[in-house]
């Protein structure tokens, strides 16, 4: 579903600065805080502090907390794989071929 980066921002009282507008297009900064789109190129010059400060408020609320217990569980599936594989490519490389084929049983042991 798509969204708007401006539903990420809490909304300011319009008279906070509704005053304050974009000379060229006339579009107030209040709009710009609601909606996350400038009106114009102009509006990035005479608003640039503030659209760095929105900048940086956007990525500072990335979700930087735990998986799902599904998807945790499937990372710990391919993390197991992807290093299996490894550890079959490191046997082939020294010619450990027992060593790899005990390695690829677990791996079509683990599938199953």
């Amino acid at each position: 579903m798509p969204f708007d980066v401006g539903d990420f921002f809490i909304p300011l009282p319009d008279d906070l600065d509704a005053s304050i507008v974009c000379p060229a297009c006339g579009r107030p900064l209040h709009e710009i805080r609601l909606s996350g789109r400038v009106g114009c190129e102009t509006c990035y010059f005479e608003f640039g502090s503030e659209l760095q400060a929105m900048k940086r408020e956007e990525f500072s609320r990335v979700h930087s907390g735990s998986l799902p217990e599904s998807l945790d569980t499937l990372r710990t599936i391919i993390n197991a794989k992807s290093e299996r594989r490894r550890k079959i490519a490191d046997a082939l490389q020294r010619e450990d071929y027992e060593e790899a084929a005990r390695l690829r049983d677990e791996e079509a042991a683990d599938d199953n």
